[in-house]
């Protein structure tokens, strides 16, 4: 099953405990997103990420480095309005190893 994680507001903590496919609503400009890695076992994790319908939202991340990804930058989120970016973390009990894919 999927939890939602409601809406980005400026900041959002992402803690996977939760479960490990989640949607975040982003609804603020540039909200600061953080994963939290408090509990977290080892394995494959998915964030799905909702553009704003008003507005294109940009967040910028915390908890992992831009290194930790695919061609060493941060996941490119869509900027459609209502587009959907999935973003995918495998967390090796160390670091995340980040990737992303978009529909618009």
């Amino acid at each position: 099953a999927e939890y939602d994680a409601g809406n980005s507001g400026s900041s959002k903590t992402i803690d996977f405990l939760n479960g490990a496919k989640q949607k975040l609503t982003l609804n603020a400009a540039t909200p600061a997103i953080t994963i939290s890695t408090t509990g977290l076992v080892v394995g494959q994790y998915q964030l799905k990420v909702v553009q704003d319908p008003a507005s294109a939202r940009v967040p910028s991340w915390v908890g992992f480095a831009a290194g930790d990804c695919v061609g060493n930058a941060f996941p490119v989120i869509t900027t459609t309005l209502s587009g959907i970016t999935f973003v995918y973390f495998y967390w090796d009990g160390t670091q995340f190893w980040v990737s992303s894919s978009s529909w618009d």
